[in-house]
C-alpha cells in the first residue's frame, strides 16, 4: 500500500471524502484567463480589422464587446464559481443528459451551443430575463458570425489608383482605376467614386467644369492559366471651354470606409490634404520629378524625369549637388528621363537641376522652357522601394 493509499484509507475511516484538487474555475480565474487572452493576442491582432469593420460605430462596438466579454467571463466561471448559498444544479452531471448533449452539438452553431450550456449551468439565476436575453444575443451573433470571414479580415477593399502620372503634359485627360481584389467592380460603384473626384485650376484651386467617362472591365481567366483583373475606369478631362495650356489638379477625397488610394509616393499632396495629380493638355514639357535611389556603397542613382517624351535632351540637363566631395557623372539618357550617378551624396541632399533651351516635346514640338529648379521648391516623399522622390511645386 502506498502513502497515497494510506491517506485515502484514513480519510475514509474518519468519514471524510478523500482530498483532491477542486475542479472549478472561479470568476476571478475566468477574468484573469480572459484578460490574458485579450491582452496577449487580441490587442495586437484584432484592433485593426475591428476598427476597419466597425467604422463610425467603433464606440458602440466596443460597448457591445464589453457586454459580451462580461457574459463570457461570468459564464466561464462555471459550477465551481457559483455565488455562496447557490447549489450546483443536480442534473448537470446526469449521465442521460450528458449523453444527449454529446449527441446534439453538431446541430448547433458553437455560439448557440455555448449559450444554451451557459443557461443550463446557471440554472435560472436571480435575473432570468437578463440571462435569457444574453442567451438570445449570443445565439443570434452565432448565426450571423457563421457567414463572416475569419479573425484576420481577408476581405478585399476597393483601391483607387491614378493611371496618369503627376505633372503630365500633352495629356487631354486623367484616368483613375478602381479594383476590388479579384472581384468585379459594379458600374454603380464606379459612379460613386467618380462623384468624389474633383478637378480644380492649379495652383489657383478654384473648381472648374470637367467631363467624365466611366466604364468597367470584367476579369477572366487566361488560356495559359493567368488571371485578368477586373477594374472600373474613370476618365476625367477639362471642359472644352477651358484653356488647354493651363494646369489642372485632379484629386479624390472623402473615400467611403473600406477603400483607399494607392500611392507609392508618386502623388502630390495638395493644400487641403487631398492627394492626386496635375495635368496640362497643351503646356510645354517640364521636369515632372527627380528620383534619388541608393545603389549601395557611396553611389546614388538620380533620375530627372520629364512630363512627356522629349527630344534634344542630350547634354541639356545638368545636376548640381551641394556637399563636400560629391561628384555626379552623366549616366543614361532617354526620351523620358536623364540619369546621373553621384558618389558621396546623401539620399536627401540639397541640389538643383538646370534645363537647357534645346529640349522640345517629341509629338507636339512644344519647347521646354530653360530653367533652374532647386530642391527647396519641391515636395519630397519616400517610396516603398527605398527611393526618395522630389516633385516640383511650380512649373513656371
Amino acid at each position: 500500500m502506498t502513502a497515497n493509499d494510506d491517506t485515502t484509507a484514513s480519510a475514509t475511516a474518519n468519514g471524510r471524502a478523500p482530498s483532491r484538487l477542486a475542479r472549478k474555475l472561479g470568476t476571478r480565474d475566468a477574468v484573469v484567463v480572459g484578460l490574458g487572452s485579450m491582452i496577449g493576442a487580441g490587442v495586437f491582432s484584432a484592433i485593426g480589422p475591428a476598427a476597419r469593420a466597425a467604422g463610425n460605430a467603433m464606440v458602440v462596438s466596443l460597448l457591445i464587446a464589453g457586454v459580451l466579454a462580461y457574459c463570457n467571463a461570468t459564464s466561464s466561471a462555471g459550477p465551481g464559481g457559483l455565488p455562496r448559498g447557490r447549489k450546483q444544479p443536480a442534473d448537470i452531471d446526469h449521465p442521460g443528459r450528458r449523453d444527449r448533449a454529446q449527441r446534439r452539438p453538431g446541430r448547433l452553431r458553437p455560439q448557440a451551443r455555448f449559450a444554451l450550456q451557459w443557461r443550463s449551468m446557471k440554472g435560472g439565476g436571480e435575473i432570468p430575463g437578463v440571462r435569457w436575453a444574453a442567451v438570445l444575443i449570443i445565439a443570434g451573433l452565432g448565426h450571423g458570425c457563421g457567414s463572416q470571414p475569419p479573425g484576420d479580415d481577408l476581405r478585399p477593399q476597393y483601391a483607387v489608383g491614378f493611371v496618369t502620372a503627376d505633372l503630365s503634359t500633352g495629356s487631354p485627360w486623367a484616368s483613375l482605376r478602381i479594383t476590388y481584389g479579384a472581384g468585379d467592380v459594379p458600374m454603380d460603384v464606379v459612379d460613386m467614386f467618380a462623384a468624389k473626384v474633383r478637378m480644380t485650376a492649379w495652383p489657383q484651386g478654384n473648381n472648374v467644369d470637367a467631363a467624365f467617362s466611366n466604364s468597367t472591365s470584367a476579369g477572366g481567366q487566361l488560356t495559359g492559366g493567368g488571371q485578368i483583373q477586373a477594374y472600373g475606369l474613370i476618365d476625367v478631362r477639362p471642359d472644352d471651354s477651358l484653356p488647354r495650356a493651363a494646369w489642372y489638379a485632379i484629386s479624390i477625397a472623402d473615400l467611403p470606409t473600406g477603400s483607399y488610394v494607392l500611392d507609392n509616393g508618386d502623388l502630390v499632396v495638395f493644400a487641403d490634404g487631398s492627394r492626386g495629380i496635375r495635368i496640362s493638355p497643351a503646356h510645354g514639357p517640364v521636369v515632372a520629378s527627380v528620383l534619388w535611389c541608393d545603389k549601395g556603397g557611396s553611389e546614388t542613382a538620380v533620375y530627372v524625369r520629364f512630363s512627356e517624351s522629349v527630344t534634344g535632351s542630350g547634354g541639356a540637363v545638368a545636376l548640381d549637388v551641394a556637399g563636400t566631395g560629391v561628384t555626379c557623372a552623366l549616366g543614361a539618357e532617354a526620351i523620358t528621363e536623364t540619369q546621373f550617378i553621384c558618389t558621396g551624396a546623401a539620399i536627401t541632399p540639397q541640389f538643383s537641376v538646370q534645363i537647357g533651351d534645346s529640349i522640345t516635346a517629341q509629338f507636339s514640338g512644344t519647347p521646354m522652357a530653360a530653367t533652374t529648379l532647386p530642391s527647396s521648391a519641391m515636395q519630397m516623399a519616400a517610396r516603398p522601394d527605398g527611393c526618395v522622390v522630389f516633385k516640383p511645386l511650380s512649373t513656371d
